[in-house]
Protein backbone atom coordinates (compact mmCIF):
# COMPACT_ATOMS: atom_id res chain seq x y z
CA UNK A 1 0.00 0.00 0.00
CA UNK A 2 2.84 2.36 0.81
CA UNK A 3 4.35 1.75 -2.65
CA UNK A 4 0.97 2.39 -4.33
CA UNK A 5 0.55 5.59 -2.37
CA UNK A 6 4.02 6.71 -3.43
CA UNK A 7 3.24 6.07 -7.09
CA UNK A 8 -0.06 7.95 -6.86
CA UNK A 9 1.77 10.79 -5.23
CA UNK A 10 4.30 10.90 -8.07
CA UNK A 11 1.52 10.95 -10.66
CA UNK A 12 -0.36 13.74 -8.99
CA UNK A 13 2.90 15.58 -8.53
CA UNK A 14 3.50 15.87 -12.32
CA UNK A 15 3.71 19.53 -13.25
CA UNK A 16 0.49 20.97 -14.62
CA UNK A 17 2.45 22.32 -17.63
CA UNK A 18 3.51 18.79 -18.62
CA UNK A 19 -0.07 17.54 -18.42
CA UNK A 20 -1.25 20.52 -20.55
CA UNK A 21 1.39 19.95 -23.23
CA UNK A 22 0.46 16.30 -23.44
CA UNK A 23 -3.20 17.21 -23.81
CA UNK A 24 -2.39 19.90 -26.38
CA UNK A 25 -0.47 17.32 -28.40
CA UNK A 26 -3.50 15.01 -28.28
CA UNK A 27 -5.72 17.74 -29.67
CA UNK A 28 -3.11 18.59 -32.28
CA UNK A 29 -2.85 14.98 -33.45
CA UNK A 30 -6.64 14.72 -33.70
CA UNK A 31 -6.64 17.98 -35.68
CA UNK A 32 -4.09 16.57 -38.13
CA UNK A 33 -6.20 13.43 -38.56
CA UNK A 34 -9.35 15.48 -39.21
CA UNK A 35 -7.44 17.77 -41.56
CA UNK A 36 -6.29 14.79 -43.63
CA UNK A 37 -9.88 13.51 -43.69
CA UNK A 38 -11.10 16.84 -45.06
CA UNK A 39 -13.00 17.84 -41.92
CA UNK A 40 -11.94 21.49 -41.84
CA UNK A 41 -14.29 22.59 -39.07
CA UNK A 42 -13.34 19.64 -36.90
CA UNK A 43 -9.64 20.32 -37.41
CA UNK A 44 -10.10 23.99 -36.52
CA UNK A 45 -11.84 23.02 -33.28
CA UNK A 46 -9.01 20.68 -32.29
CA UNK A 47 -6.26 23.16 -33.11
CA UNK A 48 -8.05 25.83 -31.09
CA UNK A 49 -8.34 23.39 -28.19
CA UNK A 50 -4.61 22.67 -28.41
CA UNK A 51 -3.84 26.40 -28.37
CA UNK A 52 -6.05 27.05 -25.37
CA UNK A 53 -3.88 24.57 -23.47
CA UNK A 54 -0.60 25.71 -25.02
CA UNK A 55 -0.71 29.18 -26.64
CA UNK A 56 2.95 28.82 -27.69
CA UNK A 57 2.32 25.75 -29.86
CA UNK A 58 3.66 27.11 -33.17
CA UNK A 59 2.69 24.07 -35.27
CA UNK A 60 -0.90 24.40 -34.05
CA UNK A 61 -0.95 28.09 -35.03
CA UNK A 62 0.41 27.18 -38.46
CA UNK A 63 -2.08 24.37 -39.07
CA UNK A 64 -4.94 26.51 -37.79
CA UNK A 65 -3.85 29.18 -40.26
CA UNK A 66 -3.97 26.64 -43.10
CA UNK A 67 -7.48 25.58 -42.16
CA UNK A 68 -8.71 29.16 -41.82
CA UNK A 69 -7.27 29.97 -45.24
CA UNK A 70 -9.10 26.98 -46.67
CA UNK A 71 -12.31 28.35 -45.13
CA UNK A 72 -11.67 31.73 -46.75
CA UNK A 73 -10.83 33.51 -43.49
CA UNK A 74 -7.64 35.11 -44.78
CA UNK A 75 -7.33 37.66 -41.99
CA UNK A 76 -7.60 34.88 -39.43
CA UNK A 77 -5.04 32.81 -41.32
CA UNK A 78 -2.57 35.69 -41.48
CA UNK A 79 -2.97 36.31 -37.76
CA UNK A 80 -2.23 32.67 -36.93
CA UNK A 81 0.81 32.52 -39.18
CA UNK A 82 2.19 35.67 -37.59
CA UNK A 83 1.69 34.15 -34.13
CA UNK A 84 3.55 31.05 -35.28
CA UNK A 85 6.44 33.16 -36.55
CA UNK A 86 6.52 35.08 -33.30
CA UNK A 87 7.25 31.75 -31.61
CA UNK A 88 9.38 30.14 -34.35
CA UNK A 89 10.73 32.89 -36.66
CA UNK A 90 12.94 30.44 -38.55
CA UNK A 91 10.13 28.16 -39.75
CA UNK A 92 10.34 28.30 -43.54
CA UNK A 93 6.99 26.54 -44.00
CA UNK A 94 5.19 29.23 -42.01
CA UNK A 95 6.86 32.02 -44.02
CA UNK A 96 5.72 30.24 -47.17
CA UNK A 97 2.19 29.76 -45.86
CA UNK A 98 1.97 33.39 -44.77
CA UNK A 99 3.07 34.38 -48.27
CA UNK A 100 0.24 32.30 -49.73
CA UNK A 101 -2.37 33.95 -47.52
CA UNK A 102 -1.06 37.45 -48.29
CA UNK A 103 -1.10 36.63 -52.00
CA UNK A 104 -4.72 35.52 -51.70
CA UNK A 105 -5.49 38.86 -50.01
CA UNK A 106 -3.93 40.72 -52.93
CA UNK A 107 -0.88 41.85 -50.94
CA UNK A 108 1.69 40.75 -53.50
CA UNK A 109 4.53 42.77 -52.02
CA UNK A 110 3.92 41.23 -48.61
CA UNK A 111 3.74 37.76 -50.16
CA UNK A 112 6.99 38.28 -52.06
CA UNK A 113 8.71 39.40 -48.86
CA UNK A 114 7.61 36.22 -47.07
CA UNK A 115 8.68 33.92 -49.90
CA UNK A 116 12.06 35.65 -50.02
CA UNK A 117 12.36 35.23 -46.22
CA UNK A 118 11.74 31.50 -46.61
CA UNK A 119 14.34 31.29 -49.38
CA UNK A 120 16.92 33.19 -47.32
CA UNK A 121 16.42 30.64 -44.54
CA UNK A 122 16.51 27.71 -46.98
CA UNK A 123 17.71 28.49 -50.55
CA UNK A 124 16.95 24.91 -51.53
CA UNK A 125 13.23 25.17 -50.76
CA UNK A 126 11.58 24.53 -54.18
CA UNK A 127 8.03 25.31 -53.06
CA UNK A 128 8.98 28.82 -51.97
CA UNK A 129 10.72 29.44 -55.31
CA UNK A 130 7.61 28.23 -57.15
CA UNK A 131 5.32 30.43 -55.06
CA UNK A 132 7.62 33.41 -55.45
CA UNK A 133 7.40 32.86 -59.20
CA UNK A 134 3.61 32.95 -59.00
CA UNK A 135 3.65 36.21 -57.04
CA UNK A 136 6.15 37.81 -59.45
CA UNK A 137 3.99 36.73 -62.39
CA UNK A 138 0.97 38.36 -60.76
CA UNK A 139 3.05 41.53 -60.41
CA UNK A 140 3.83 41.41 -64.13
CA UNK A 141 7.49 40.40 -63.70
CA UNK A 142 7.48 37.49 -66.14
CA UNK A 143 11.25 37.24 -66.40
CA UNK A 144 11.56 37.08 -62.63
CA UNK A 145 8.80 34.48 -62.47
CA UNK A 146 10.45 32.33 -65.15
CA UNK A 147 13.73 32.46 -63.23
CA UNK A 148 12.06 31.32 -60.00
CA UNK A 149 10.13 28.53 -61.70
CA UNK A 150 13.38 27.41 -63.30
CA UNK A 151 15.08 27.30 -59.90
CA UNK A 152 12.18 25.30 -58.45
CA UNK A 153 12.46 22.79 -61.31
CA UNK A 154 16.24 22.55 -60.92
CA UNK A 155 15.75 21.75 -57.24
CA UNK A 156 12.89 19.34 -57.91
CA UNK A 157 12.63 18.23 -61.58
CA UNK A 158 9.54 16.17 -60.74
CA UNK A 159 7.51 19.18 -59.55
CA UNK A 160 4.58 19.13 -61.98
CA UNK A 161 3.14 22.39 -60.62
CA UNK A 162 6.39 24.25 -61.29
CA UNK A 163 6.50 22.93 -64.87
CA UNK A 164 2.86 23.97 -65.40
CA UNK A 165 3.50 27.42 -63.93
CA UNK A 166 6.59 27.86 -66.09
CA UNK A 167 4.46 26.89 -69.07
CA UNK A 168 1.94 29.59 -68.23
CA UNK A 169 4.65 32.25 -67.86
CA UNK A 170 6.21 31.24 -71.19
CA UNK A 171 2.76 31.46 -72.79
CA UNK A 172 2.41 35.01 -71.51
CA UNK A 173 5.84 35.74 -73.04
CA UNK A 174 4.41 34.47 -76.36
CA UNK A 175 6.71 31.42 -76.30
CA UNK A 176 3.98 28.95 -77.19
CA UNK A 177 6.36 26.12 -78.10
CA UNK A 178 8.06 26.44 -74.72
CA UNK A 179 4.72 26.67 -72.94
CA UNK A 180 3.37 23.55 -74.60
CA UNK A 181 6.56 21.63 -73.88
CA UNK A 182 6.46 22.52 -70.16
CA UNK A 183 2.79 21.61 -69.84
CA UNK A 184 3.36 18.26 -71.50
CA UNK A 185 6.27 17.62 -69.13
CA UNK A 186 4.01 18.46 -66.18
CA UNK A 187 1.40 16.02 -67.44
CA UNK A 188 3.93 13.23 -67.93
CA UNK A 189 4.83 13.69 -64.27
CA UNK A 190 1.23 14.12 -63.09
CA UNK A 191 -1.52 13.32 -65.62
CA UNK A 192 -4.08 14.61 -63.11
CA UNK A 193 -2.65 18.14 -62.93
CA UNK A 194 -5.70 20.24 -63.80
CA UNK A 195 -3.70 23.47 -64.10
CA UNK A 196 -1.36 21.91 -66.66
CA UNK A 197 -4.30 20.69 -68.76
CA UNK A 198 -5.88 24.16 -68.67
CA UNK A 199 -2.65 26.01 -69.52
CA UNK A 200 -1.96 23.55 -72.33
CA UNK A 201 -5.49 24.21 -73.60
CA UNK A 202 -4.94 27.98 -73.59
CA UNK A 203 -1.62 27.54 -75.42
CA UNK A 204 -3.12 25.23 -78.03
CA UNK A 205 -5.97 27.67 -78.61
CA UNK A 206 -3.43 30.44 -79.18
CA UNK A 207 -1.82 28.18 -81.77
CA UNK A 208 -5.20 27.76 -83.48
CA UNK A 209 -5.73 24.15 -82.38
CA UNK A 210 -9.27 24.47 -81.06
CA UNK A 211 -9.93 20.74 -80.96
CA UNK A 212 -6.81 20.17 -78.92
CA UNK A 213 -7.70 23.06 -76.61
CA UNK A 214 -11.22 21.73 -76.04
CA UNK A 215 -9.86 18.28 -75.20
CA UNK A 216 -7.47 19.77 -72.62
CA UNK A 217 -10.14 21.96 -71.04
CA UNK A 218 -12.41 18.93 -70.72
CA UNK A 219 -9.58 16.93 -69.14
CA UNK A 220 -9.02 19.75 -66.63
CA UNK A 221 -12.73 19.91 -65.78
CA UNK A 222 -12.88 16.15 -65.30
CA UNK A 223 -10.21 16.52 -62.60
CA UNK A 224 -11.57 19.73 -61.08
CA UNK A 225 -15.18 20.41 -62.14
CA UNK A 226 -15.45 23.51 -59.94
CA UNK A 227 -12.93 25.78 -61.67
CA UNK A 228 -14.96 28.61 -63.21
CA UNK A 229 -12.03 29.85 -65.29
CA UNK A 230 -11.66 26.55 -67.12
CA UNK A 231 -15.39 26.40 -67.89
CA UNK A 232 -15.07 29.94 -69.25
CA UNK A 233 -12.09 28.93 -71.39
CA UNK A 234 -14.01 25.94 -72.71
CA UNK A 235 -16.97 28.20 -73.45
CA UNK A 236 -14.76 30.48 -75.54
CA UNK A 237 -13.24 27.61 -77.49
CA UNK A 238 -16.64 26.09 -78.21
CA UNK A 239 -17.89 29.49 -79.33
CA UNK A 240 -15.01 29.79 -81.79
CA UNK A 241 -15.88 26.30 -83.06
CA UNK A 242 -19.44 27.50 -83.66
CA UNK A 243 -21.02 25.26 -81.00
CA UNK A 244 -22.98 28.05 -79.35
CA UNK A 245 -25.34 25.85 -77.34
CA UNK A 246 -22.48 23.98 -75.67
CA UNK A 247 -20.66 27.27 -75.16
CA UNK A 248 -23.72 28.76 -73.49
CA UNK A 249 -23.96 25.80 -71.11
CA UNK A 250 -20.31 26.16 -70.10
CA UNK A 251 -20.69 29.89 -69.47
CA UNK A 252 -23.72 29.34 -67.28
CA UNK A 253 -21.82 26.71 -65.31
CA UNK A 254 -18.92 29.12 -64.84
CA UNK A 255 -21.25 31.87 -63.56
CA UNK A 256 -22.96 29.43 -61.20
CA UNK A 257 -19.56 28.56 -59.78
CA UNK A 258 -18.38 32.18 -59.57
CA UNK A 259 -21.11 34.81 -60.03
CA UNK A 260 -18.58 37.60 -59.36
CA UNK A 261 -16.25 36.67 -62.22
CA UNK A 262 -16.48 39.67 -64.54
CA UNK A 263 -14.70 37.84 -67.36
CA UNK A 264 -17.27 35.06 -67.47
CA UNK A 265 -20.14 37.54 -67.76
CA UNK A 266 -18.30 39.13 -70.68
CA UNK A 267 -17.81 35.78 -72.42
CA UNK A 268 -21.47 34.95 -71.90
CA UNK A 269 -22.34 38.29 -73.47
CA UNK A 270 -20.23 37.43 -76.51
CA UNK A 271 -21.99 34.07 -76.85
CA UNK A 272 -25.45 35.59 -76.51
CA UNK A 273 -24.63 38.23 -79.11
CA UNK A 274 -23.45 35.50 -81.48
CA UNK A 275 -26.78 33.74 -80.91
CA UNK A 276 -28.62 36.94 -81.83
CA UNK A 277 -29.71 37.80 -78.29
CA UNK A 278 -28.38 41.37 -78.23
CA UNK A 279 -30.45 42.39 -75.21
CA UNK A 280 -29.12 39.44 -73.25
CA UNK A 281 -25.59 40.33 -74.33
CA UNK A 282 -26.01 43.92 -73.16
CA UNK A 283 -27.25 42.72 -69.77
CA UNK A 284 -24.20 40.46 -69.36
CA UNK A 285 -21.75 43.17 -70.41
CA UNK A 286 -23.34 45.51 -67.87
CA UNK A 287 -23.06 42.77 -65.21
CA UNK A 288 -19.39 42.41 -66.05
CA UNK A 289 -18.78 46.15 -65.79
CA UNK A 290 -20.64 46.34 -62.48
CA UNK A 291 -17.95 43.99 -61.13
CA UNK A 292 -14.99 45.47 -63.01
CA UNK A 293 -15.75 48.91 -64.50
CA UNK A 294 -12.21 49.32 -65.86
CA UNK A 295 -12.17 46.56 -68.47
CA UNK A 296 -11.73 48.30 -71.82
CA UNK A 297 -12.62 45.19 -73.84
CA UNK A 298 -16.01 44.89 -72.16
CA UNK A 299 -16.77 48.56 -72.77
CA UNK A 300 -15.92 47.96 -76.42
CA UNK A 301 -18.17 44.89 -76.54
CA UNK A 302 -21.01 46.82 -74.94
CA UNK A 303 -20.49 49.60 -77.47
CA UNK A 304 -20.78 47.08 -80.33
CA UNK A 305 -24.01 45.67 -78.89
CA UNK A 306 -25.54 49.11 -78.34
CA UNK A 307 -24.63 50.05 -81.92
CA UNK A 308 -26.49 46.96 -83.16
CA UNK A 309 -29.53 48.17 -81.19
CA UNK A 310 -29.28 51.59 -82.85
CA UNK A 311 -28.19 53.37 -79.67
CA UNK A 312 -25.31 55.28 -81.26
CA UNK A 313 -24.93 57.78 -78.43
CA UNK A 314 -24.61 54.93 -75.94
CA UNK A 315 -22.19 53.11 -78.24
CA UNK A 316 -19.96 56.16 -78.62
CA UNK A 317 -19.91 56.69 -74.88
CA UNK A 318 -18.72 53.11 -74.38
CA UNK A 319 -16.11 53.33 -77.12
CA UNK A 320 -14.80 56.58 -75.63
CA UNK A 321 -14.52 54.92 -72.23
CA UNK A 322 -12.71 51.99 -73.84
CA UNK A 323 -10.05 54.17 -75.48
CA UNK A 324 -9.66 56.19 -72.30
CA UNK A 325 -8.87 52.97 -70.46
CA UNK A 326 -6.82 51.47 -73.31
CA UNK A 327 -5.61 54.33 -75.53
CA UNK A 328 -3.53 51.97 -77.69
CA UNK A 329 -6.50 49.84 -78.77
CA UNK A 330 -6.45 50.42 -82.52
CA UNK A 331 -9.62 48.37 -83.10
CA UNK A 332 -11.80 50.64 -80.96
CA UNK A 333 -10.33 53.79 -82.52
CA UNK A 334 -11.13 52.28 -85.92
CA UNK A 335 -14.70 51.46 -84.90
CA UNK A 336 -15.20 55.01 -83.64
CA UNK A 337 -13.80 56.41 -86.87
CA UNK A 338 -16.13 54.28 -88.98
CA UNK A 339 -19.14 55.18 -86.85
CA UNK A 340 -18.46 58.94 -87.08
CA UNK A 341 -17.89 58.65 -90.83
CA UNK A 342 -20.89 56.51 -91.79
CA UNK A 343 -23.61 57.36 -89.25
CA UNK A 344 -26.91 58.33 -90.91
CA UNK A 345 -27.86 60.45 -87.93
CA UNK A 346 -26.53 63.98 -88.59
CA UNK A 347 -26.14 64.44 -84.82
CA UNK A 348 -23.60 61.64 -84.80
CA UNK A 349 -21.81 61.95 -88.15
CA UNK A 350 -18.71 64.06 -87.69
CA UNK A 351 -16.08 64.11 -90.42
CA UNK A 352 -13.47 65.75 -88.24
CA UNK A 353 -13.81 63.20 -85.46
CA UNK A 354 -13.90 60.41 -88.05
CA UNK A 355 -10.55 61.49 -89.47
CA UNK A 356 -9.05 61.97 -86.00
CA UNK A 357 -10.06 58.50 -84.81
CA UNK A 358 -9.17 56.73 -88.05
CA UNK A 359 -5.74 58.38 -88.14
CA UNK A 360 -5.13 57.17 -84.60
CA UNK A 361 -6.05 53.60 -85.56
CA UNK A 362 -3.85 53.64 -88.67
CA UNK A 363 -0.94 55.06 -86.69
CA UNK A 364 -1.26 52.40 -83.97
CA UNK A 365 -1.43 49.65 -86.60
CA UNK A 366 1.59 51.14 -88.44
CA UNK A 367 -0.42 51.20 -91.69
CA UNK A 368 -0.43 47.42 -91.76
CA UNK A 369 -4.18 46.89 -91.32
CA UNK A 370 -6.20 47.17 -94.51
CA UNK A 371 -9.54 47.65 -92.74
CA UNK A 372 -8.18 50.61 -90.78
CA UNK A 373 -6.81 52.21 -93.93
CA UNK A 374 -10.22 51.66 -95.51
CA UNK A 375 -11.88 53.46 -92.57
CA UNK A 376 -9.43 56.34 -92.94
CA UNK A 377 -10.27 56.56 -96.64
CA UNK A 378 -13.99 56.79 -95.83
CA UNK A 379 -13.29 59.45 -93.18
CA UNK A 380 -11.32 61.53 -95.67
CA UNK A 381 -14.09 61.01 -98.23
CA UNK A 382 -16.84 62.40 -95.97
CA UNK A 383 -14.58 65.32 -95.09
CA UNK A 384 -14.08 66.09 -98.79
CA UNK A 385 -10.34 65.32 -98.79
CA UNK A 386 -10.45 63.11 -101.87
CA UNK A 387 -6.72 62.96 -102.61
CA UNK A 388 -6.02 61.69 -99.12
CA UNK A 389 -8.96 59.31 -99.41
CA UNK A 390 -7.56 57.85 -102.62
CA UNK A 391 -4.08 57.50 -101.09
CA UNK A 392 -5.42 55.65 -98.04
CA UNK A 393 -7.66 53.37 -100.10
CA UNK A 394 -4.85 52.51 -102.51
CA UNK A 395 -2.79 51.36 -99.51
CA UNK A 396 -5.73 49.23 -98.34
CA UNK A 397 -6.09 47.68 -101.80
CA UNK A 398 -2.38 46.91 -101.89
CA UNK A 399 -2.71 44.97 -98.64
CA UNK A 400 -5.91 43.21 -99.73
CA UNK A 401 -6.11 43.31 -103.52
CA UNK A 402 -9.04 40.88 -103.67
CA UNK A 403 -11.31 42.87 -101.34
CA UNK A 404 -14.13 44.06 -103.60
CA UNK A 405 -15.45 46.68 -101.17
CA UNK A 406 -12.08 48.44 -101.20
CA UNK A 407 -12.09 48.57 -104.98
CA UNK A 408 -15.58 50.07 -104.97
CA UNK A 409 -14.64 52.68 -102.39
CA UNK A 410 -11.51 53.60 -104.34
CA UNK A 411 -13.59 54.12 -107.46
CA UNK A 412 -16.08 56.22 -105.46
CA UNK A 413 -13.25 58.44 -104.22
CA UNK A 414 -11.81 58.87 -107.71
CA UNK A 415 -15.21 59.79 -109.15
CA UNK A 416 -15.75 62.33 -106.38
CA UNK A 417 -12.39 63.91 -107.09
CA UNK A 418 -13.21 64.05 -110.81
CA UNK A 419 -16.62 65.58 -110.14
CA UNK A 420 -15.06 68.24 -107.89
CA UNK A 421 -12.97 69.42 -110.82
Amino acid sequence: MALLALLLCCVTALPAEARQKESAEDHFRRGVTLQKAGDVDGAIAEYRAALRLNPDFSDAHNNLGMMLRRKGDLDGAVAEYRKALGIAPGDVDVHNNLGNALRDKGDLDGAIAEYRAAIRLDPGYPLAHNNLGAALRAKGDLDGAIAEYGTAIRLDPKDADAHANLGNALRLKKDLDGAIAECRTALRIDPKNANAHNTLGVSLRARGDLDGAIAEYRASIEIDPNDADVHSNLCNALRLKGDLEAALAECRTAIRLDPKDAGVHNVLGVVLRAKGDVDGAIAEYRSSLAIDPNDADVHGNLGNALRLKGDLDGAIAEYRTAVRLAPDDADVWNTLGWLYATAKDPRVQDAGKAVECAQKAVSLSQEKDADMLDTLAEAYFVSGEYDKAIEAEEKAVKLKPDEESYQKRLEKCRQAKQAKK
